[in-house]
């Protein structure tokens, strides 16, 4: 990384730090306030293509999991800290999913014809192992 990129970086976490103030003032600082911001930070750091002002930058300074420690050491148990992992492992599992989703711009299947239906619906059922090595998937169409 060199120095223009780590401005960069900066920046994003700056503005990522900012919108997760606002967001305390608005809903408070409490536990359940924080996990939301860590899931959608996870949430949108899967559902996106990230750059290091996005990944790093933006959604570094966005979730906290430096206040989920602060929280969880004063008085909460491991069960907020397992929550806290769990919901946001879950959060980047359900944005990575959306974003390889055939119809996700971003989604390496994704096509720009109209006859695309057919080929998206055997393309997501072949993400999950679903088909026949004939190149067939249920319902009988032919790959």
């Amino acid at each position: 990384m060199n120095l223009r990129e780590g401005v960069v970086v900066g920046i994003g976490a700056a503005a990522g730090s900012i919108v997760r103030y606002i967001l305390t003032l608005i809903f408070g600082t409490g536990m359940v306030v924080v996990l939301l911001i860590n899931i959608a930070g996870c949430f949108l750091f899967g559902v996106t293509k990230p750059a290091a002002w996005w990944s790093v930058g933006f959604l570094g300074g966005f979730s906290t999991y430096a206040t989920a420690i602060v929280l969880s050491y004063r008085g909460v148990d491991l069960v907020y800290l397992t929550v806290t992992v769990v919901l946001c492992l879950g959060g980047w599992a359900l944005g990575d999913f959306i974003r390889h989703h055939p119809h996700h711009p971003d989604s390496p299947t994704a096509t720009t014809d109209n006859d695309s239906a057919d080929t998206d619906r055997t393309d997501a059922l072949e993400r999950f192992g679903i088909g026949d090595d004939d190149g067939t998937v249920p319902g009988g169409e032919q790959q």
